[in-house]
């Protein structure tokens, strides 16, 4: 408080003073003001970023499953299913692609989940935190090793 009476004089370094506060309690207590959910906020399917994919997301055991429930080009250049040729096992290369289920998640409180994601289009396997930023969105990030080297994507329900 001396410090904003010298800077702003006595009057105002009131204002400054409870102005800053406040800021300060908001910042430490932003679970009270964001959106908040249970384990089954995620529960759903949701349309991926670029619209050409649909994952439902359900509830198995004490873990989340997220699998292909739709693709917006379900068929190859031949008419035949799309299937899982990136896969860095070869046994998996002759999967379908729809159906296929690629985020294994548990819940971790609040709006969070952790997991793992896996990406047809290059056969990788990412760690996952997943978090609902509201009830109609949720964000999903996938990365290696650490999350600040990764991806975030935002995933809209399906009503």
């Amino acid at each position: 408080m001396f410090i904003l009476q010298k800077v702003f004089g006595a009057r105002r370094a009131a204002g400054a003073f409870i102005f800053l506060f406040s800021i300060a309690v908001l910042s430490l207590a932003p679970a009270a003001y964001a959106f908040t959910s249970g384990a089954d906020a995620i529960a759903g399917t949701w349309l991926t970023r670029n619209g050409d994919a649909q994952v439902a997301i359900y509830r198995q055991g004490g873990q989340f499953l997220g699998k292909l429930a739709w693709l917006r080009q379900p068929n190859d250049d031949n008419g035949r299913p799309s299937l899982d040729g990136n896969n860095p096992d070869p046994r998996l290369r002759g999967r379908p692609i729809l159906g296929m289920v690629i985020i294994h998640a548990a819940y971790m409180g609040g709006n969070s989940w952790k997991g793992r994601v896996y990406d047809p289009d290059n056969g990788s396997t990412y760690s996952c935190s997943i978090t609902m930023a509201s009830p109609d969105a949720l964000k999903l990030r996938g990365y290696l090793g650490f999350s600040i080297f990764g991806r975030t994507e935002t995933w809209k329900r399906v009503k």
